[in-house]
């Protein structure tokens, strides 16, 4: 579902431990991108709106384009 530098920064970003040798479930990741999206699970269902999925997957993708713009960053100063 993700690409790898994808759900190495979301890992990164969420866990702030080291990465895990095989990656995550897609369990692992609905729920993070969920969370990332502003889900709480007040209710106790276990499932996200497809708004705050989309929410999430948003902010996912500012990640990488964060990181490449501090790469590009690192390397022309």
């Amino acid at each position: 579902m993700l690409s790898t530098k994808a759900w190495k920064l979301l890992w990164l970003k969420r866990m702030k431990t080291t990465l895990p040798d095989p990656p995550p479930s897609m369990l692992w990741t609905y729920r993070e991108l969920a969370k990332l999206g502003g889900w709480k699970d007040t209710k106790r269902t276990g499932r996200a709106s497809v708004k705050v999925l989309w929410q999430g997957w948003l902010k996912l993708q500012a990640i990488p384009e964060g990181y490449e713009l501090a790469q590009s960053l690192e390397t022309n100063l």
